[in-house]
């Protein structure tokens, strides 16, 4: 009976360890720090680009062309 229970104990603890998650993680394949520059002078370009278009808006009720966006 005793044998029974060890080799019973030792089959549900390799089962129980095989069921864990993994734990080990990768490493980052993130943006390098060009693109991180890149993406941050394209976002502020952005952020111009649309500043001017709404004070052009606000002003004359309507969108301007981009030589007047330019000009301004």
């Amino acid at each position: 009976m005793n044998k029974r229970l060890l080799i019973l104990s030792a089959v549900l603890l390799v089962f129980l360890r095989g069921a864990q998650p993994q734990l080990a993680q990768d490493t980052s394949t993130g943006p390098t720090k060009s693109d991180q520059e890149r993406h941050s002078v394209a976002i502020g370009l952005l952020r111009t680009i649309n500043t001017a278009e709404v004070g052009e808006f606000s002003t004359y009720g309507a969108y301007s062309s981009w030589p007047t966006l330019l000009g301004h």
